[in-house]
């Protein structure tokens, strides 16, 4: 079964996330931005099992654990399967970024100041 990596359990409302798969949550509290070994640490063991398959990432909570997070899956694949809210629809909605994209960005800034210094 997938499993939806929860970034924080906190206050929010998770239970349309069900539909994605088991949730899990990789933290169940606060951290301060000194203890980034400590969260890397517990991050990297929780997502350890994570399959980029079929697995989801719900960032929520504090940025230094979402980007934390982000990163870690970031070394393990280069798709990650992310849930956001989607207010209007009210629902989670799926959404796949691709940590290789910033490569294609600069490659098309590069073409971009090519095409301007050739006009």
């Amino acid at each position: 079964m997938p499993k939806v990596y929860i970034a924080n359990l906190g206050g929010h409302d998770f239970s349309d996330a069900q539909r994605f798969g088991e949730l899990t949550f990789l933290t169940t509290h606060g951290f301060s931005a000194k203890e980034l070994d400590r969260i890397a640490f517990e991050l990297s063991l929780k997502l350890e099992n994570y399959d980029p398959e079929q697995d989801f990432f719900l960032p929520v909570g504090q940025d230094i654990v979402n980007l934390t997070a982000f990163w870690i899956l970031s070394q393990k694949t280069d798709e990650i399967s992310t849930l956001y809210w989607d207010f209007r629809s009210k629902r989670y909605v799926e959404h796949v970024y691709n940590p290789n994209l910033y490569s294609q960005i600069v490659n098309n800034l590069n073409m971009r100041k090519e095409i301007i210094n050739n006009e």
